[in-house]
């Protein structure tokens, strides 16, 4: 049997379903704060993954 302990969410520049999926998950499996942000370097599309992140980061929300 095949047992998960836990799943990043990493929506696209944005922090919105973490909260979202934390109430969801009812503490049965934990839920990894993450973020999936978009950049652009030398003209391509990159996409960056950031993990155990706050949330509630000030900073961090306004700049997605």
């Amino acid at each position: 049997m095949l047992c998960v302990a836990a799943v990043a969410i990493t929506d696209h520049d944005t922090l919105a379903g973490i909260e979202l999926a934390r109430q969801a998950a009812q503490r049965h499996i934990e839920i990894v704060a993450g973020v999936e942000i978009t950049a652009e370097h030398e003209g391509h599309e990159l996409h960056l993954l950031g993990f155990f992140i706050s949330p509630t980061d000030t900073a961090l929300t306004t700049a997605l």
